[in-house]
C-alpha cells in the first residue's frame, strides 16, 4: 500500500514508500500520544479544529521554516 498525503496549496503530493510509511506512521501517533493530554483553552464556540492538529501544524510549518501566524495559517491549507 503506498500512501499519498495531500499537503495545503503549493505544495503538490507526497507519494510515500512503505519505509517512510511506517515511519509516518510511527511519528503520528508518537504525536497523538505526547500531545492529547493537553488541555484545550479555547471556548466551545471556537473549536474548529482539534488542538492536536493545530499544535502539529505549527511545529511543522516552523520546521519547515515559516515565519508568523499568518504564514503558519498559510502553510496549514
Amino acid at each position: 500500500m503506498v500512501w499519498q498525503l495531500s499537503m495545503a496549496s503549493g505544495f503538490g503530493l507526497l507519494v510515500l514508500n512503505p519505509k517512510q510509511e511506517r515511519e509516518a506512521k510511527v511519528l503520528r501517533n508518537s504525536v497523538l500520544k505526547d500531545f492529547q493530554h493537553l488541555e484545550d483553552p479555547r471556548a466551545d464556540r471556537g473549536r474548529n479544529h482539534s488542538l492536536v492538529s493545530i499544535i502539529t501544524i505549527a511545529i511543522l510549518a516552523v520546521l519547515a521554516g515559516v515565519d508568523g501566524f499568518a504564514a503558519i495559517e498559510a502553510y496549514g491549507g
